[in-house]
């Protein structure tokens, strides 16, 4: 088929084709003004050695202080993949909050810095949300303070935020009613030449 038959093909289709992709935007829209309002709760951990020389001190032995510091941190990290802290996160939750939506799975885990730990959670229940991150800091700082019992070098956690930051999640409906009018469009356009090709109906006239 050339340029100007499949122009002809879409022109002669063109009210089929908007007329689909408009319902489907209205559906899409009606859809998304029923999606809830979800909240981030995210909260930053700060570990850092507290035995010998301060990592800030620019010697050998605060070099080292400081390796150790960061590879301390990825250990942390991963506590937070095991069942056990998981348990421990559920139990720290307040006992005045809904637990049906919270799942320790879903907390998000990630090493930003070389000492600083970043923890996420997101839920369209807020107080979930901040109660998921609170729990798992001060599971954190509990787990830690437990190894440092049973090692000769210690470390500490800092909590750079007082409280959970929440950020709420909104969508627009508006936004994704017209990406789905443009993506069925495209999608319905392509199956009709397409489908007009591999048949080789002319309708391009």
């Amino acid at each position: 088929m050339t340029l100007k038959e499949i122009k002809n093909l879409l022109r002669k289709n063109l009210k089929q084709t908007w007329g689909v992709a408009i319902i489907f935007g209205v559906v899409a829209y009606v859809v998304a003004i029923n999606i809830p309002t979800f909240y981030s709760a995210t909260s930053s951990l700060y570990l850092h050695n507290s035995t010998g020389v301060p990592t800030s001190e620019f010697t050998y032995d605060g070099y080292y202080t400081q390796l150790a510091a960061e590879g301390y941190t990825d250990t942390v990290v991963g506590l937070f993949d095991t069942p056990e802290f998981s348990q421990r996160v559920v139990r720290g939750i307040s006992d005045g909050e809904s637990l049906n939506n919270a799942e320790p799975k879903g907390l998000k885990v990630e090493k930003v810095a070389p000492q600083i730990i970043s923890v996420t959670y997101v839920s369209d229940d807020e107080k979930i949300a901040q109660g998921m991150v609170s729990s798992a800091v001060n599971t954190s700082i509990n787990l830690v303070d437990r190894l440092n019992q049973d090692d000769e070098v210690l470390f500490y956690v800092e909590v750079l935020e007082e409280s959970p930051v929440i950020t709420p999640i909104h969508y627009s409906p508006t936004l994704i009613a017209v990406i789905t009018f443009g993506l069925v469009i495209l999608f319905a356009s392509g199956l009709l030449v397409v489908h007009t090709y591999l048949s080789g109906n002319d309708q391009t006239k």
